[in-house]
């Protein structure tokens, strides 16, 4: 799992993370479920309809589920929606009211949490049983990423940079990886033993085109290892294609244009290859979306004019396969927000569109579909917190 930060503006990512860290507190999901019924919003169909999502959901292990962050049009009372996913379409079965919204949204089926970013003026990493509707704030920070081993990282702004901690759930027990550091995109690998950086630098005037690239070891703090990441530009994000191997973008030049390359590091043997060449990846319209594994990578498509510069085409997405080069695309017929999310095969990617409508898209159909969430059963009462 990864987390960002690289889209944000520098000013807001310092804004976001000062804060003096917060205890662990445990609290009731607001409203324990959906949103309280009333005349105008009860459980028919249609009804959570009026909610609109903040930002692109998180899928499940078998992309047969999603969580979806939203608000109310209404009154920007924030939700979190637990919804089953119907071919392009999905359905509500649950909904927690939430004080604050919700951010970088991580799935850990094995506890069934979500464990996100919620702000109350400090950015704070949050957990929500989505069992019992009960939320623990544990520390101070921004953009979790998590593992399968239950270890999350996240980025909090101290005083020598933004840097990297560790989160144990069980123990609480939070622990600085990394010093010195502007953070910019982060993963940890399946096993939450080494946690890959992209960081940039706290000089103002140092040039920004090559941001390094680290690994860093959850069991030995502060402990970095320098990536090569070879010739050409490097920050086209990354993904753990196992516990030892580390997959990272690379967009080189080559006689007659540039080629884009994807890498991959041995932790076992700290060698780098390169494990696929294409010249048809549209590297000009930016960072990529990798797959939770690697397979695919997602980005938009391009618009060519003669005699000008290539432009970003938001209204549709390409997906190249890291292992055979090919590439399929999808058709949104509609603008949509640089804010997706890939199921973990990468067969299936939800987006946002400008208008806020959220959209699901299926690379193997080739199409997608405007997705109105609906809810068809009967919302749980709240219960008091033990």
């Amino acid at each position: 799992m990864a987390g960002r930060l690289w889209a944000l503006p520098l000013a807001f990512v310092v804004y976001v993370l000062l804060g003096l860290a917060v205890p662990a507190t445990t609290e009731r999901a607001e409203g324990g479920q959906p949103p309280p019924r009333s005349r105008d919003d009860g459980a028919r169909p249609g009804a959570i309809s009026k909610l609109v999502p903040t930002e692109a959901p998180t899928w499940s292990r078998d992309g047969n589920w999603l969580l979806i962050p939203a608000e109310e049009r209404s009154s920007g009372a924030q939700r979190l929606l637990l919804a089953k996913r119907a071919g392009l379409s999905v359905e509500v079965s649950r909904g927690f009211a939430l004080r604050h919204r919700a951010r970088s949204v991580q799935w850990s089926e094995g506890a069934g949490q979500a464990v996100f970013q919620s702000s109350d003026g400090t950015a704070v990493i949050s957990v929500l049983d989505l069992k019992n509707g009960e939320i623990q704030q544990f520390a101070e920070g921004a953009a979790p990423a998590i593992s399968s081993a239950g270890i999350a990282v996240f980025a909090r702004r101290d005083q020598d940079g933004v840097n990297i901690y560790s989160l144990e759930f069980g123990s609480r027990r939070v622990t600085k990886l990394t010093s010195g550091m502007l953070a910019r995109d982060w993963c940890i690998s399946p096993n939450g033993k080494w946690v890959a950086v992209r960081y940039g630098t706290l000089d103002a005037k140092a040039p920004q085109v090559q941001r390094p690239l680290a690994v860093v070891s959850v069991a030995n703090p502060l402990a970095v290892m320098n990536v090569d990441p070879g010739a050409g530009y490097a920050d086209f994000g990354m993904a753990w294609r196992s516990d030892d191997a580390l997959l990272f973008g690379v967009v080189g030049e080559e006689a007659g244009g540039h080629r884009f390359e994807v890498v991959e590091f041995s932790m076992s043997s700290q060698a780098r290859r390169v494990v696929l060449k294409s010249r048809e990846f549209d590297w000009y319209t930016g960072r990529p979306w990798w797959s939770a594994r690697g397979e695919y990578v997602v980005y938009p498509s391009a618009t060519r004019s003669k005699g000008g510069s290539p432009r970003e085409n938001w209204q549709a997405l390409k997906r190249l396969n890291t292992v055979s080069g090919e590439i399929s695309g999808i058709n949104f017929r509609t603008a949509l927000k640089a804010n997706l999310s890939l199921s973990r095969d990468g067969a299936l990617v939800a987006a946002i569109s400008e208008n806020g409508e959220l959209w699901l898209g299926s690379f193997a159909l080739g199409k997608a579909a405007k997705c109105v969430p609906t809810a068809h059963t009967k919302p749980a009462e709240a219960r008091p917190a033990r």
